[in-house]
């Protein structure tokens, strides 16, 4: 009956395709005909005469006007269908988006309707095998069996789409090899373990250009897709040049290519192989556009059990096995998946309507509490947190001795969403993290060259659409966003917005207008706590956004008119000194039937002007898309979603980035997501070893209670006097009446004649290192001992096993993160008594009453270092400070402060980035200038040259804080050093730079009449003048 269905269907095909046909044939050919022989040409043989204009004005209104009248209207109808027709054409036939026309949008969408119905019935007339053939080669576990009739292997698709393929009918005693495939998305797969390359196949409208913004990241690198695939493109004298491809080819692409997001030019799909050199489309030579079944020795993809893969194709070859016995037989059997891998490594139903039922979508991203984030967004929300320390740092004002350390408030944590982030970029985009900025042209080099010399402006950076997932530019009507996910994904559009750009990529720092009302449909209750920035205007009505966004649509053509550009992009290109001009992003709720013509128009004057709209809910004449709880949306693409507490936290973050204050009130919800221990763990760590051989016998080594360490006694109190704002979050200071031993010398360490040799230096402060009692220093630990070493070392008074496991594997599961830090633990444990020439651990050198030094100790269920074992350099830091804020004697103030500068001699563990780490560096970092300019400030009356080196070094530590380098201006000054004052003020400039800030007014008048002084006083005495040149 299957053949049945078949030929109905190609007879409901063909009728349609009849029916649009008929219509289209008569819209074109039958309205003219019957204008032409009923009523006649609308056109007049000779132009009317002033006589014959002012009869037809001033006589009454016959039949025979009327029926002119409409007649032509109906011909301005007909002209404007024929020419949305002729649009829908080219755009179809060249694979480009299609202009929107207002005037005729309800033509465009007839014309449309016909083109489509037409073109679409030709092309699904082809074979359903053809089709089925696309499903790119995906790993599969294998089982043998012999089959005696047809046997069909139903294969998921790239998009998860079941298709099928037939398999001919092969004898009797052939065996026949069914497979299980679980694929993964061909959007965005990479190239496997073994190193095989991406290969991109392209589609209609593909530019290679775009490909290379796709993939490699930057529009120019398509030279470098192009030296991949010589036999495709071989050089530049070629008929089409060095960038012409034709859709169905198969590019390779570079190493290390990855999706970084949709593009309009770029709609392709990663696939298996490469299309074989001097051949014309996939299509023509292989209409499965997939390579045949591999034999048994062929290596398996990932995720194989070591057999061979199926692919659809219409004739696949088999594979003899010989492990099966040619006396069984099988009947005809249909192998369908029965589980796929989700990409957290668990499985999931393969018949699951959310499996099914998705559209194709990126799997590049990081899955957060409440939502989904696009891996170039991730990155660019770790950018903006750097922002936001930078902007601490530049704003941190130390305070006097005796208010304590008390800048806990100045110091709260990002969001706890960041961790993740960092983590899912570290994973699938590591060179994100840390991305190659291009050089930026200086004036002086657009000044001093000619104009074919000069270096070409870096291109606009991801806009905020790009960066959440959607397609660039947006349409000029606007967005429309329905579904369960549209709100989540509007607020994924908001943060994106408000974080793109940098300071060195002003056009596309994108700005986002959105009335108070909408803000309320996406933040709920907390809009009221949202306050607005440089970057995101609220507006209190529908109106006033439009009359601001018109305000702006003025602004933008008076300066493109100045700079006699027609638009954004032309005056980029033309003139280096343009100002930004950054998308505009209007984020509204449908508006009522007396604003559509009103917010019609303004969009469609804006988008040449970079001014586009995000409207929720049902707009007409638009592009919409419906997005589902995950992102996934009609149009094939997955959108970033986020919940309302992450959106809070983000927005409150931007406020203080931005703005470069801190939040007045901090926003708090009771609601918000912090980072949890999860069970499941990715499969690269699934067979991972747990510990290395040398440490099973210290991994099974019990943790010794606190307890039973008698005779090293220590205080774990928190210090009352000192705020902490999250727990855990900031350094843990013990008992201030407990005595701070003063730092040992490493030659002081006490020697015993069968003892260890103890305290052990620790150095956390700059590389993390064991100091050995003999000078050596051990900076070989494992990667998470050394974390491990860190972490313990900031959280003084021990913390939860549970928190370091969270940190550290936060996706593995309880029982294996227990075990890992077993061994980690076990690992420094040993480290240390190596340094200490402890050797009782070890059985053949222990006597029968040793026991071997405990340096990390368990108090039940916490971690501690043993301050009676190691002596860390960090806590000196923390113990010298305090003793100078204990003291008013300016001698026993000085000699600690000493102490505390000789302890500070880099950044906590330097060299090294931890998701948990911002916090207590930064704390460090202070406490280390502190030091330095309380012991300045002692001193600068009787050493002003000394004071000067201490407040010079106290701004290198952090050259971005204005206040220290005003304090060092003045030293520099005290001391007669007007060059130190200019040094020390143009290094001000070149990192304020880096935050698109400039020396405030107090500065440059500072600077100014420190020179002038220094001026006038060489001047009086001549002696010193050589100072100052």
């Amino acid at each position: 009956m299957r053949w049945i269905s078949r030929v109905a269907g190609w007879i409901g095909q063909l009728l349609g395709w009849l029916v649009k046909t008929l219509i289209l044939a008569a819209i074109l050919v039958g309205i003219p005909a019957g204008l032409l022989t009923q009523i006649g040409s609308p056109l007049p043989r000779t132009p009317p005469s002033v006589n014959q204009i002012n009869h037809l004005l001033t006589t009454p209104v016959t039949d025979g006007l009327v029926l002119d009248l409409l007649a032509d209207a109906l011909w301005i109808i007909w002209v404007a269908f024929v020419v949305s027709l002729i649009v829908e054409v080219i755009a179809t036939a060249r694979g480009i988006p299609r202009p929107r026309l207002g005037p005729i949008a309800p033509l465009q969408h007839l014309a449309s309707w016909l083109v489509t119905g037409v073109v679409a019935s030709v092309l699904t007339a082809s074979p359903v095998l053809t089709v089925a053939g696309q499903a790119a080669p995906a790993a599969a576990a294998t089982t043998h069996v012999t089959a005696a009739t047809v046997t069909t292997a139903t294969v998921p698709t790239a998009g998860s789409l079941p298709t099928a393929a037939t398999i001919t009918s092969v004898p009797e005693s052939s065996p026949v090899i069914l497979a299980t495939v679980a694929l993964p998305n061909a959007e965005t797969q990479t190239p496997d373990a073994a190193g095989q390359p991406a290969v991109y196949e392209v589609r209609h409208g593909d530019w290679l250009g775009w490909i290379a913004q796709r993939y490699l990241g930057a529009f120019d690198r398509y030279p470098d897709i192009q030296r991949h695939n010589p036999d495709l493109i071989p050089n530049t004298s070629g008929i089409h040049g060095p960038d012409h491809i034709e859709p169905g080819w198969r590019l390779i692409l570079p190493p290390g290519a990855y999706d970084h997001g949709p593009q309009a030019h770029a709609t392709g799909s990663l696939v298996a192989g490469p299309t074989t050199p001097n051949n014309g489309p996939a299509s023509e030579q292989d209409p499965g556009g997939a390579p045949t079944t591999t034999g048994p020795n062929a290596t398996p993809l990932p995720g194989t059990a070591g057999g061979p893969s199926v692919t659809p194709s219409a004739a696949p070859t088999t594979t003899p096995n010989t492990d099966i016995d040619p006396s069984t037989t099988a009947p005809a059997t249909s192998a369908t998946p029965t589980t796929a891998t989700d990409d957290s490594g668990q499985p999931t139903p393969a018949d699951s309507n959310d499996r099914t039922d998705a559209p194709q979508r990126s799997r590049t991203g990081a899955t957060i509490p409440g939502g989904w984030v696009s891996i170039p967004l991730a990155a660019a929300l770790l950018a903006a947190v750097t922002l936001l320390w930078l902007r601490r740092r530049h704003r941190y004002v130390p305070r006097p001795l005796h208010t304590g350390d008390d800048d806990a408030d100045d110091l709260l944590p990002p969001p706890p969403v960041v961790p993740r982030l960092r983590r899912a970029v570290r994973e699938q985009a590591p060179d994100l993290l840390h991305p190659d900025r291009p050089e930026q042209p200086t004036v002086a080099q657009y000044t001093t060259t000619l104009d074919s010399e000069r270096p070409p402006l870096p291109a606009i950076g991801q806009t905020g659409a790009q960066l959440a997932g959607l397609g660039d530019p947006l349409p000029a009507e606007g967005l429309a966003l329905d579904g369960p996910g549209a709100q989540a994904a509007a607020r994924g559009l908001l943060v994106a917005t408000l974080c793109s750009g940098s300071p060195d990529d002003p056009d596309a720092r994108g700005q986002v207008v959105i009335p108070a009302d909408a803000l309320t449909t996406l933040l709920g209750a907390h809009a009221v706590h949202v306050q607005a920035t440089p970057r995101l205007h609220v507006t209190a009505t529908l109106p006033e956004a439009l009359t601001l966004i018109e305000e702006t649509l003025i602004e933008r053509r008076r300066t493109l008119q100045d700079y006699d550009a027609e638009d954004p992009d032309q005056m980029h290109d033309a003139d280096p000194y343009h100002p930004p001009m950054p998308p505009v992003l209007l984020i509204a709720d449908e508006p009522g039937s007396d604003g559509h013509a009103r917010l019609a128009t303004t969009l469609q004057l804006g988008a040449p002007l970079h001014i586009n709209a995000v409207l929720l809910g049902d707009w007409p004449d638009t592009d919409r898309r419906t997005v589902r709880g995950d992102g996934a949306t009609s149009g094939e693409q997955r959108l970033t979603v986020l919940d309302i507490p992450t959106t809070i936290q983000l927005l409150t973050m931007f406020h203080e980035t931005h703005t470069g204050q801190p939040t007045p009130t901090p926003i708090t919800e009771p609601d918000v997501h912090t980072p949890t221990q999860t069970t499941s763990k990715p499969a690269s760590e699934r067979d991972t070893p747990s510990h290395d051989p040398a440490d099973i016998e210290d991994d099974r080594e019990p943790d010794v209670p606190f307890a039973d360490q008698p005779a090293q006694k220590a205080t774990f109190e928190l210090d009352s006097d000192t705020p902490v704002s999250v727990a855990d979050s900031t350094l843990m200071q013990p008992d201030p009446s407990a005595a701070s031993p003063d730092p040992p010398p490493a030659e002081a360490a006490p020697v015993t004649a069968a003892g260890p040799r103890l305290p052990v230096r620790v150095q956390v402060l700059g590389e993390p290192a064991v100091h050995h009692a003999d000078g050596s220093t051990d900076t070989g630990l494992r990667q998470h001992s050394r974390e491990l070493l860190v972490y313990l070392a900031v959280h003084r008074n021990g913390a939860d096993l549970t928190d370091i496991m969270e940190i550290m594997w936060p996706t593995a599961t309880v029982r294996r993160a227990g075990e890992r830090l077993s061994t980690e633990t076990a690992d420094l444990r040993r480290r240390i008594r190596d340094a200490a020439d402890d050797y009782t651990n070890i059985k053949d050198k222990r006597q029968p009453s040793q026991k071997p030094i405990q340096p990390i100790i368990n108090s039940g269920s916490r971690y501690h270092l043993n301050p009676a074992i190691v002596d860390v350099d960090l806590w000196h830091l923390d113990d010298a400070l305090r003793d100078a804020a204990a003291t008013t004697d300016p001698a026993t103030r000085a000699a600690a402060l000493r102490r505390a500068i000789d302890a500070h001699t880099g950044l906590l563990a330097e060299n090294h980035d931890y998701d948990w780490l911002d916090q207590p560096r930064e704390h460090a970092r202070r406490q280390g200038i502190r030091a330095r300019i309380h012991f300045a400030d002692l001193i600068h009356s009787d050493d002003p040259q000394q004071a000067a080196q201490l407040y010079q070094a106290a701004a290198d530590l952090d050259p971005v804080n204005e206040d220290i380098a005003r304090r060092a201006m003045r030293a520099h000054a005290a001391a007669g050093e007007i060059v130190g004052v200019r040094t020390r003020l143009h290094q001000l400039r070149v990192a304020l730079d880096a935050i698109d800030e400039e020396p405030s007014p107090e500065t440059l008048s500072l600077a100014v009449e420190l020179e002038r002084d220094l001026e006038r006083h060489a001047r009086a005495n001549p002696s010193i003048r050589q100072r100052h040149a």
